[in-house]
């Protein structure tokens, strides 16, 4: 017993001595002799996002930029249609050919259960870098009604000719029109909208404007948006601009790129907090999750649910919740 008093002594004083040496190192961090932070919450981010698509069955280069990543896995999230119930409206104008009907039934009763839609979406939807220019501008997407599934592709129903026009929110399911494949420019799909459901579009009416110098014809707007540039519709006599944000210069849709930049500018602003409050967070890892965080640091992205991640110093195991909402 005797010979062990100096050895609990000495690692007594060890111990004092380390956390001696911790206090004064959190006071210089406190002073801002800034000790080395190793953050890349955007690269974080997007391997992330890589594995969610890999995952859902996108081919990705080993070489893909955390940008492209990020823009593929944001457009993807656009135009994926989630399998949740929804009601289903119908409008007056909606005419489906009798040979079509049963596949016009099947997508409805789909959409009113909250089964997978995307059998009967476009095979566009395998690239995840496709530009759908009639979802990017007018937020509506199109359903093909066949019955059974397409020999070369039978995750896929056999397309057909005509195709349901319906413009998808979280909770409801606005059935259009039947109208041929291609009808991708057609005004008559927003009119539709506009005389049965008229706050669909509200939002994106111009308040004010008298009316256009130019009415674009269906031709017009096609050409326009092969161009990747806006186009303004008028019903009534009133204005209104895409309901679906439109598409940049490089046709990726406007959405998504603000997507993106929102969350480059959310992790933007985090790591200048990590940086700028290291001391602080060192001290809340050792008084809250009684935890000892030493330079240098290695921050890192964990997620734990659909918008919530969790910031974690790698080192020490410290983890710092917080909610992502772009």
């Amino acid at each position: 017993m005797a010979d062990s008093v100096p050895t609990l002594f000495l690692i007594g004083m060890l111990i004092w001595n380390m956390l001696e040496g911790y206090e004064y190192w959190v006071s210089a961090v406190m002073e801002s002799r800034m000790p080395e932070i190793i953050i890349d919450l955007l690269a974080d981010w997007c391997e992330m996002q890589r594995a969610e698509l890999i995952k859902m069955g996108y081919a990705l280069r080993p070489n893909e930029t955390p940008e492209s990543i990020s823009l593929a896995f944001y457009n993807v999230q656009r135009r994926v249609i989630s399998p949740q119930p929804r009601s289903v409206a119908q409008s007056r104008e909606l005419n489906c050919p009798y040979e079509l009907r049963k596949g016009l039934d099947d997508v409805l009763k789909k959409a009113l259960k909250g089964l997978d839609l995307r059998p009967h979406q476009s095979k566009s939807l395998l690239q995840a870098n496709y530009n759908d220019a009639l979802l990017n501008h007018w937020r509506i997407h199109h359903f093909h009604l066949g019955t059974k599934p397409q020999p070369s592709k039978p995750d896929f129903v056999e397309r057909t000719g005509p195709v349901l026009f319906a413009y998808v929110t979280e909770a409801e399911f606005y059935a259009i029109d039947v109208l041929e494949h291609g009808g991708w420019a057609r005004r008559r799909l927003l009119e539709i909208i506009y005389r049965n459901w008229p706050k669909l579009i509200e939002r994106y009416r111009v308040k004010g404007a008298l009316g256009l110098m130019t009415t674009p014809s269906d031709a017009d707007i096609k050409r326009l948006r092969s161009a990747h540039i806006l186009s303004a519709t008028q019903i009534d006599g009133m204005v209104y601009c895409p309901p679906g944000g439109g598409c940049s210069a490089s046709g990726i849709s406007v959405e998504v790129v603000l997507q993106h930049d929102s969350v480059c500018g959310i992790f933007s602003i985090l790591e200048d907090y990590v940086r700028q409050n290291i001391g602080k967070l060192v001290e809340r890892a050792r008084t809250e999750l009684r935890r000892m965080m030493m330079a240098p640091f290695h921050f890192k992205l964990k997620l734990v649910a659909a918008e919530r991640v969790e910031l974690v110093e790698a080192n020490s195991g410290s983890t710092f919740p917080f909610i992502l909402n772009p």
